[in-house]
């Protein structure tokens, strides 16, 4: 599966939005200190494969099965390491898309999103759309951006309702002496 990046650039402010399918690859580690935007892991391996799995505030092993999903936060640590061929999809949301839809949500304004962390997750709605997303794009995006950018905003919109938390910003707030 090719490495597709949407543009996604207009009036709304976003960043780029990642998008990545990969088949087969062979056992490994992969490990990311801190996560710039969200991420979304859709594992496609028709077998059960093996994995261990790290996350702020989460470490375990178990098993991952076609349509499982790991889903995490903006900042967060992720390492993972599996054992045999592993297929999946990859999607990074950035925070500028995550807080333009949370903003058109009428979430409170200056609050931040947290998806908090979900490994092996089971959701059929965030599979079918990622998998619409891909294929489309794989195809030459025949639907057009406005498709695609609907895709995105489905998604973004059904995991901000699912999974999202709104925390207010941290601020450093001045002191005064009295």
């Amino acid at each position: 599966m090719p490495n597709i990046s949407v543009m996604t650039g207009d009036t709304s402010g976003w960043s780029d939005v990642k998008l990545s399918g990969v088949d087969g690859v062979p056992p490994q580690e992969a490990f990311e200190p801190v996560l710039s935007d969200h991420m979304l892991v859709i594992h496609l391996t028709p077998q059960p494969v093996r994995v261990f799995e790290r996350a702020d505030g989460y470490s375990g092993e178990g098993v991952a099965h076609q349509g499982d999903i790991n889903l995490f936060s903006a900042g967060d640590m992720s390492f993972c390491r599996w054992e045999k061929d592993l297929s999946f999809i990859r999607l990074d949301l950035p925070l500028a898309l995550t807080n333009h839809v949370a903003a058109e949500m009428e979430l409170p304004n200056g609050s931040a999103i947290d998806f908090g962390r979900h490994i092996r997750l089971r959701d059929d709605r965030v599979v079918h759309l990622a998998q619409w997303l891909m294929a489309d794009l794989k195809e030459g995006e025949p639907g057009g951006k406005l498709y695609t950018e609907s895709l995105i905003r489905m998604l973004s919109v059904h995991l901000l309702q699912r999974y999202g938390t709104v925390a207010e910003r941290k601020t450093s707030a001045s002191q005064r002496l009295v």
